[in-house]
């Protein structure tokens, strides 16, 4: 039995973009254990990665923080804007 090597490894999209969506609405990461390489999605884990130097700094998480955080690296452009945040945010189930 041969494998392809065209398969994606396992991910979940919707499950990683939650993640995001929910710091971003809760600003909460106490209970995570998740590191940026945990994400599939290379502009999830930049999200992740934003959050993380916000709790670092001792700073709330919310949308204004992390996209501030973002625009202040030039990266919030290449992770799909205020746009993109907004739409983690209205997709996350609460």
């Amino acid at each position: 039995m041969s494998v392809s090597v065209d398969k994606l490894p396992p991910h979940n999209q919707e499950a990683e973009e939650a993640v995001i969506g929910s710091l971003l609405i809760g600003g909460d990461m106490s209970h995570l254990t998740l590191e940026p390489t945990d994400f599939w999605d290379d502009s999830l884990s930049v999200f992740f990665q934003a959050c993380q130097s916000l709790v670092a700094q001792g700073a709330n998480i919310d949308s204004v923080t992390v996209a501030d955080v973002l625009s202040r690296s030039d990266k919030l452009a290449t992770v799909g804007g205020a746009a993109r945040m907004s739409n983690l945010i209205s997709n996350t189930p609460t």
